[in-house]
């Protein structure tokens, strides 16, 4: 899309709204909180509840941004005329 509608520059950003700052925050939290699930304690049963809740908690957050951007669909907007 750079290539195609930005002459294959980065635009700058715009001001983010409301709900691009809720998913950042929620982003930056998976990326704080996951690697705690990471640990290995003695028992084997206990590693994979941790693994298994690590991945939920990355799967949860992708599920988020999927949302988002199938919500959005920031691929439809240069098509419109609108280049930010």
């Amino acid at each position: 899309m750079v290539g195609r509608y930005c002459d294959g520059r980065i635009p700058a950003p715009g001001e983010p709204t409301a709900e691009q700052d809720a998913l950042r925050a929620h982003s930056l939290e998976t990326v704080q909180t996951a690697p705690e699930y990471m640990g290995f304690p003695a028992e084997c049963t206990a590693i994979r509840a941790e693994l298994g809740q690590a991945e939920a908690t990355a799967m949860a957050s992708l599920s988020q941004v999927n949302r988002y951007l199938e919500r959005t669909a920031p691929w439809r907007k240069p098509k419109a005329g609108h280049k930010e």
